[in-house]
């Protein structure tokens, strides 16, 4: 198993990598796919990573820098300002490869580079409620569960943030475990709460000073 920085050679590679864990989802709603030409951009402009497993991609993972003028900017829902932030754009694992920590060996190998680059402060990403590995993933990266919406027409999604070099320790005496599944209880008070973990089924969510 060989992880590689990727570039456009690949792409049709990672285009039948996506098609192939769509088909296999059950609740589609879980993966915001990108277009052909979304992930040119995305292997021309931003960091791109794979792992290569018996000569066949059965990962992908990249961060891309966002339009700071984008209205639709999560820094904005954050309440952050959009310049010096990045997003964690797309992360693929082939289902036959599942259980092997491969979207987090990604993550670690990209969250390198982003930092060695020196030009951000803030990564960003969006995950469905629902999709338990990637909350598991972006947790164990050091990200926070920083704000709780409907995007892209209306999907439920979290809103997570890493602060770069100065990851977040957030420590409290009352911790509030919410189930992953409870949309009511999420958007009626996330706002006021950062999600810092999940235990088993459970976020786990601390008041914000």
């Amino acid at each position: 198993m060989n992880i590689e920085d990727l570039n456009i050679r690949y792409l049709n590679e990672i285009i039948n990598l996506q098609t192939s864990i769509y088909t296999y989802l059950d609740n589609k709603a879980q993966l915001e796919t990108l277009s052909r030409e979304e992930f040119e951009v995305v292997l021309s402009e931003g960091y791109a990573v794979g792992i290569i497993k018996e000569g066949e991609l059965v990962a992908f993972r990249a961060f891309l820098t966002p339009d700071d003028k984008d209205p639709h900017h999560l820094a904005l829902d954050v309440d952050l300002a959009p310049e010096n932030s990045i997003y964690s754009e797309v992360s693929l694992v082939h289902p036959n490869h599942r259980g092997q920590g491969m979207q987090t060996i990604m993550g670690e190998y990209l969250l390198k580079k982003v930092e060695e680059s020196g030009r951000y402060k803030y990564i960003l990403a969006t995950v469905a409620p629902d999709n338990l590995p990637s909350l598991i993933d972006k947790f164990r990266l050091g990200f926070v569960i920083a704000q709780t919406k409907f995007k892209y027409q209306h999907k439920l999604r979290h809103i997570l943030l890493k602060e770069v070099k100065h990851a977040s320790n957030l420590e409290s005496d009352e911790i509030t475990y919410v189930p992953y599944n409870d949309t009511e209880w999420i958007l009626n008070n996330g706002s006021n709460f950062i999600g810092i973990g999940l235990r088993k089924h459970d976020i786990m969510y601390i008041r914000k000073q």
